[in-house]
């Protein structure tokens, strides 16, 4: 950890916290936007993270964001890893209406694209 006049700059996103908890600045940069996200440049000893949203309730029109993987997302970009998040519920936009097992086949080819 580096402390500069009234900045600290951080390596990694536990160094943000004391031992209590407490966040060290709460002034640190967070990812709030797509631009905020250049901010934390991935380290090359950082993880590759794939987040999968699966498909849910399929007979209704896709309309909830995998809020806890943006979550989790986001801290694990801030601490250097490259993140991906594959949003299979939100890619099939409409209420599904074809037999199960075609579903099925579309899921099993995005998963392995």
């Amino acid at each position: 950890m580096i402390k500069g006049n009234s900045t600290v700059l951080v390596a990694r996103f536990f160094e943000r916290f004391a031992p209590g908890g407490a966040a060290v600045d709460p002034g640190l940069s967070r990812i709030t936007t797509d631009e905020s996200v250049s901010r934390f440049a991935p380290r090359e000893d950082g993880l590759r993270v794939l987040l999968i949203n699966p498909p849910i309730r399929e007979w209704s029109y896709p309309n909830i964001m995998p809020l806890g993987q943006a979550y989790v997302a986001s801290v694990a970009a801030m601490d250097g890893h490259r993140v991906e998040v594959l949003d299979l519920n939100a890619e099939r936009r409409q209420p599904i209406k074809e037999d199960p097992a075609s579903f099925s086949r579309w899921v099993e080819r995005r998963l392995e694209e």
